[in-house]
């Protein structure tokens, strides 16, 4: 399953170099977040912007700010050319108490300016969308913007893994494919449409669509929803209440309720959120921005933490099953000690519907309700973060969640357009099929319901960083974004359970490292050993980028494990990296929760990978505990132990898999293609494969077919695919597809990059050989015709363009050396 965030793809840049910092006051970082943190000054916001415009040469507009517990004012910066937002420009300022600003990470786009005008209406863009997007129910625009989009950003393929078979597919509907415009800079329209309805289920895609063509030039998934039903309204005899529940994971919890004047409660905690949630203001104020009122004209709360569920209703023979929203309300529930009482501490029986607002049905939504109020309080009161967004906005979570057509799934995810989470119930039960209404099987694979205390603390990590360095959700940046969000809702857990009046610090013990050990029969991710899940890896290489984001976040879990809880010295040990055999000592979780706050919100920025994480995470740690310090050097061991840097800063043997499409070349137009090193070939050809290697007089190599477990079509470390030479000929066999390949170096044999070759079917004449007749056939068909042969498709599609026949031709290259 995944825990799912805004998806884009990844943006490939030079890592940055370290940035030296000067630390300020050393005192505990428990006292110094406990002390409550005050707005930024607008003039100190302004100051510091114009020091980052003067220092990059870019026209900068605040995109968010905070005042560190240092007293620092920290700025992201998004680029603006002609009062248009550039896409995946921001800059990251700091400025003392005195006024001092510099600039502490920067992605900005030099001579941004678009080519050519907009010619494309905005009601065309929205057009464009809505075709590309597919969608058989109702709709609704979410927003439209003319901004200045950098091509080196466009789409490409991507794919999606298939979790029964472990084999990934093209993921159509989010690839962009055709060519990469030629200028560096155009004008485009980002398009978001969102739908909820039983054909398409919860969807929300952005697109970006060339202003001047109305070309595609990537798409964006993130999720969100429609307006619910039954609003509760604010009434001025309502007061916050503090229930009894009973959560599924957590044992007897308390709730942050509201007491109504006929005696009932709902879930609405108006102690937490200070302005209104986006989703509720957008469903409940008018197009005037009048609000709302119910049917006895008290206005709809939109300010404060609320819960909600999905209800399933109907009978599925004859389709008419439909889902709602209804608030957690109206309850009468009271135990012997006066104390309203949610839920019965058991799953959600699925089978039959109908139970979602039973108590039975509100045992996720204590889990859910108490953990979204955990986490507000573990980044306020340890970080002094008002709510995700900094601002108090309020939060929705909401439980029960279906896919498509009433269907099951395992997940949670955050939606930043709603400033909400929601949450599935799971495949490992029974539940509803909703063409027959009869039971589903359960699936030993699956889960119970999502709302474990450390999904919950994931999915707002995912709000938080939304709302600071924004990482690109796919490639390295993704895999950092995911394992940000895995180590903070481990935080969370041990949160938790921290002893009554100690807020301020996160305990020592209390999380089990181990993603949603409480959920099912596996657990999503181990943080101690990512590799056990036979997938995810344990240490950082060339190619991880390959990977899906929650595998590639595998090595910076085990970092943080390191950092906090140390490394073994015993290879037999699952805490052991052969990267750092001596071991390390931890410095506890509430330093490294520090340190890496500092980090996610005050030196990222949205293109990261790993190896500026590493110069993020040293300048966190010199900021707060000096140079020099022990946990600078816990920082540097516990990024070594995953093979991101040295303990000494020594150079690494440095290998990668050659260029295979030049840039300028259809395949790779601005030369950072997620083709570029990808070789494509013919089936049942014979091909050359190299590969770059520095720090070393040895370059030697060692090729190897087969990869790390989940990469693409890989199944595992097997020899697969063909015959390979120890040269790098290969031969591949004929299966379409994706084929992994490892080349190792000879020099360090501990340092190897993996990549993958994509096999196209090029066989016209059906022959089972690849020559000049097949490309002649092809060339010939398609000249006269604009046809070829579906079974040419790159992607194994029912039709063929031009982009197909490239990739015949770029075969051909590849096995003859020229056309």
């Amino acid at each position: 399953m995944k825990l799912s965030a805004l998806l884009i793809p990844r943006c490939p840049h030079r890592p940055r170099q370290a940035t030296l910092v000067v630390a300020t006051a050393l005192m505990s970082v428990g006292a110094l977040a406990s002390t409550p943190l005050k707005a930024p000054d607008p003039k100190r916001v302004a100051q510091a912007v114009a020091t980052a415009r003067d220092s990059t040469g870019a026209e900068l507009v605040a995109r968010t700010s905070l005042v560190n517990a240092r007293g620092q004012t920290v700025v992201h910066a998004t680029q603006m050319v002609q009062g248009h937002r550039v896409w995946g420009s921001d800059v990251v300022v700091h400025a003392d108490r005195t006024g001092s600003a510099k600039v502490a990470s920067a992605h900005v786009g030099a001579n941004a300016v678009p080519a050519g005008t907009p010619t494309l209406t905005q009601a065309q863009a929205v057009a464009i969308a809505r075709k590309a997007m597919g969608l058989q129910g109702a709709s609704q625009v979410r927003n439209s913007e003319l901004i200045v989009f950098p091509t080196r950003f466009r789409g490409d393929f991507k794919f999606a893994r298939n979790a029964k078979t472990g084999q990934f597919t093209l993921d159509r509907a989010n690839s962009v494919v055709g060519v990469r415009p030629t200028d560096p800079y155009v004008w485009a329209w980002e398009v978001e449409i969102f739908a909820k309805n039983l054909t398409d289920g919860l969807r929300d895609t952005k697109y970006l669509v060339d202003a001047r063509t109305g070309a595609l030039l990537r798409v964006d998934n993130a999720i969100e929803t429609l307006a619910p039903a039954n609003p509760p309204a604010m009434v001025a005899s309502d007061t916050p209440v503090v229930d009894v529940g009973y959560s599924q994971y957590s044992g007897t919890v308390p709730l942050n309720a509201t007491l109504r004047a006929d005696g009932s409660t709902m879930l609405v905690d108006t102690t937490r959120g200070s302005q209104p949630n986006p989703w509720l203001e957008y469903s409940f104020y008018d197009s005037d921005g009048n609000p709302i009122y119910d049917a006895n004209g008290n206005p709809i709360s939109i300010v404060g933490l609320q819960t909600m569920t999905e209800t399933h209703e109907g009978d599925g023979n004859d389709f008419t099953w439909e889902a709602a929203y209804h608030w957690f309300d109206e309850n009468f529930n009271v135990d012997g000690n006066g104390n309203h009482t949610w839920g019965d501490g058991t799953q959600f029986v699925m089978y039959p519907y109908g139970g979602e607002t039973s108590v039975n049905g509100q045992t996720a939504a204590v889990d859910a309700h108490w953990g979204m109020a955990q986490t507000w309080d573990f980044y306020r009161k340890v970080f002094g973060r008002d709510g995700v967004d900094n601002a108090g906005t309020s939060l929705v979570s909401e439980v029960h969640i279906v896919g498509p057509l009433g269907t099951y799934y395992d997940n949670a995810f955050w939606n930043t357009g709603s400033m909400a989470m929601f949450y599935s119930d799971g495949t490992l039960n029974v539940g509803v099929d909703p063409n027959t209404g009869g039971p589903t099987l359960p699936d030993p694979a699956g889960y119970n319901s999502l709302t474990a205390i450390d999904i919950i603390g994931h999915e707002m990590t995912h709000g938080v960083t939304a709302f600071s360095s924004q990482l690109v959700y796919d490639g390295e940046s993704g895999g950092i974004n995911e394992s940000t969000s895995d180590f903070m809702g481990s935080m969370v857990e041990a949160y938790a359970t921290r002893a009554p009046g100690a807020d301020a610090t996160v305990p020592a013990t209390g999380t089990d490292w181990v993603m949603g050990a409480k959920l099912g029969n596996k657990p999503l991710r181990s943080m101690i050993n990512p590799n056990s899940d036979g997938i995810s890896p344990n240490y950082w290489y060339s190619g991880i980028e390959y990977l899906d984001v929650h595998y590639s976040s595998g090595p910076l879990n085990r970092f943080f494990y390191f950092l906090s809880q140390g490394a073994s010295s015993d290879p037999t040990s699952d805490s052991y990296s052969s990267y750092l055999p001596g071991g390390m000592t931890g410095i506890g979780n509430d330093e490294a929760a520090h340190i890496w706050y500092t980090a996610m919100t005050e030196w990222m920025t949205m293109t990261d990978k790993y190896a500026d994480a590493r110069v993020d995470g040293i300048n966190a740690a010199t900021e707060l505990f000096g140079a020099g310090s022990p946990e600078v050097a816990a920082v540097q061991n516990a990024f070594a132990a995953i093979n991101v840097g040295g303990v000494g800063d020594a150079p690494h043997v440095s290998i990668t898999f050659a260029v295979a499409q030049p840039t300028g070349t259809v395949f790779n137009t601005d030369g950072d293609s997620t083709l570029a090193r990808i070789p494509i070939v013919a089936m049942n050809t014979t091909v050359q494969l190299s590969a770059d290697v520095e720090n070393s007089t040895d370059t030697s190599v060692t090729w190897k077919l087969g990869g790390m477990p989940g990469d693409y079509n890989n199944l595992g470390d097997q020899t697969i695919g063909g015959l390979v030479g120890a040269d790098g000929t290969w031969q591949p066999d004929n299966a379409w597809g994706l084929h992994a390949m490892r080349v190792i170096s000879n020099a360090d044999p501990m340092e190897f990059a993996e990549g993958d070759i994509w096999v196209v079917d090029g066989d016209a004449d059906a022959d089972n050989e690849f020559d000049a007749i097949d490309l002649g056939a092809v060339a010939l068909s398609w000249g006269l015709n604009g046809w070829i042969n579906a079974s040419h498709s790159i992607v194994q599609d029912t039709w063929v363009d031009s982009y197909d026949v490239q990739a015949i031709d770029e075969a051909f290259v590849n096995a003859f050396g020229g056309i």
